[in-house]
């Protein structure tokens, strides 16, 4: 890319970071269909979900060096919830 930037497979990257589909803390996983889609296995609050979707981002980085940017947006959390830009 002429910014010097490069995409690479987010999916992939969890993966290869030790978090397969299927993969769960408690009642917060990750989905058996697709790496990329955080679920509630039954009864996780919003926090434990959040909470998963920040340690998959961060082991990720400590693996790779790749900081992976959240798709969502979340409403009622207050300052940075799913890890800020490392640096």
């Amino acid at each position: 890319m002429e910014s010097g930037s490069v995409k690479l497979s987010a999916a992939c990257l969890i993966q290869c970071a030790g978090f397969h589909r299927g993969h769960r803390k408690g009642a917060a996983g990750i989905s058996t269909r697709h790496t990329l889609i955080m679920v509630n296995c039954g009864g996780a609050s919003a926090r434990e979900i959040v909470d998963f979707a920040a340690e998959v981002r961060q082991h990720v980085y400590e693996c790779f060096g790749v900081f992976l940017a959240p798709e969502v947006r979340l409403i009622g959390f207050d300052g940075p919830i799913l890890g800020e830009v490392p640096g």
